[in-house]
Formats: C-alpha cells, sequence, structure tokens
C-alpha cells in the first residue's frame, strides 16, 4: 500500500505507473497532512496482511529485508521485529538508532533488550496487535507520532526480537536539513 501525502512532485504519477505493472501495489492519495501520522493510518487502516512495515519516502530496504524480518516474527511469535538501520545519502553522521543493535536477540523483552531505545515506527509489527489494540498514529504532531505508536506496540506484544546481524532499513540523511524530523515539534 503506497499512501502519497499530497505531494508535490512527480511521485503519485510514478506509484500509479509502478501499480499499472504490479497488481499487489494499491496507490491511494490523500491532501497533504503535515505529519506522517495520518499516511500511515490510512494505509494500516486498509492494510490485510499478517504484518504491516512503515517504509518512509525517501528511505529504502535492503535486499530481502522484508522476507527475513517476516520470517523471525513466524518462527518467534514476535509482535514487533526490529531490524539494524544505516544511514546513506550526503550526510554520514546522525541519529540512526544503534543501542538496541549489539546483537541479534529472538523473543526477548523490549526494556531488557534495549529496544525502548528506537521509538521510530521503522519495525515489522504484527498487524493483529495493532487491530486488536487500537494502536494508531497520533493526529497533531509535526514530529514524533511514531513513539506512542511504537511504544503501544512494545507494550501489547508478547515479546519482540532484533536483528543485528546487517542493516535492513537504510534512513536518508541529509546535510541540508530537510529532513523533517529536523525541525521542532
Amino acid at each position: 500500500i503506497a499512501v502519497d501525502d499530497g505531494s508535490t512532485d512527480n511521485s503519485l504519477n510514478m506509484l500509479n505507473k509502478l501499480a499499472a505493472d504490479c497488481t499487489d501495489l494499491h496507490v491511494h492519495s490523500i491532501p497533504n497532512s503535515g505529519s506522517a501520522a495520518a499516511p500511515r493510518n490510512f494505509g494500516l487502516e486498509r492494510a490485510r496482511g499478517r504484518y504491516v512495515f512503515f517504509l518512509d519516502a525517501d528511505d529504502k530496504f535492503s535486499p530481502n529485508a522484508l522476507s527475513r524480518l517476516t520470517e523471525v516474527a513466524d518462527s518467534t511469535g514476535s509482535g514487533v521485529v526490529l531490524g539494524k538501520m544505516g544511514l546513506f545519502g550526503e550526510k554520514r553522521a546522525g541519529n540512526v538508532p544503534s543501542t538496541a543493535f549489539g546483537k541479534t536477540l529472538f523473543a526477548v523483552d523490549f526494556i531488557d533488550s534495549k529496544a525502548h531505545s528506537t521509538l521510530g515506527a521503522w519495525k515489522l509489527f504484527r498487524r493483529s496487535i495493532l487491530m486488536d489494540h487500537d494502536i494508531r498514529f497520533p493526529l497533531g504532531y509535526k514530529i514524533g507520532e511514531d513513539q506512542p505508536f511504537t511504544m503501544k506496540a512494545y507494550l501489547h506484544s508478547p515479546h519482540i526480537s532484533i536483528l543485528a546481524d546487517q542493516v535492513y532499513y537504510w534512513l536518508r540523511g541529509r546535510d541540508d536539513g530537510t529532513n523533517i524530523t529536523a525541525t521542532g515539534q
């Protein structure tokens, strides 16, 4: 599911072209909401799979990342699976969460594992936990909407797993400060 949040570039056209050749890609467009909460909630309401993962438009997955994350979720019963993150682009140093990624851990507590040190939404979530407990991104936040969402998912998870063996999710770094998270709340 791709949700275009009122983009002003050619993103929607590109998504529609991709969807024309891909029967399992569903493209939606909503008016610009000013934060990631509304488009993420919109996509979550339309999701039907066992798991969801929120991929930001300027970030990317490593090859086979989703298949490895879902394999671990299936084999461990974890409600949330974290994959190690890396930074790409112009900026080489930044705020990429690293505390929780010292080693790979399966079916562990989110406190002891230090998963609580990373509250971004860049994780695999078991959709049934989100739906059964009505976990959604709170509206009205310019940034930081992922923190209460992720904490609630951790609290309702039987346990979590952490994959630290490679980078699974690449965050785009920018020297020019155009990343929305570089601004204040």
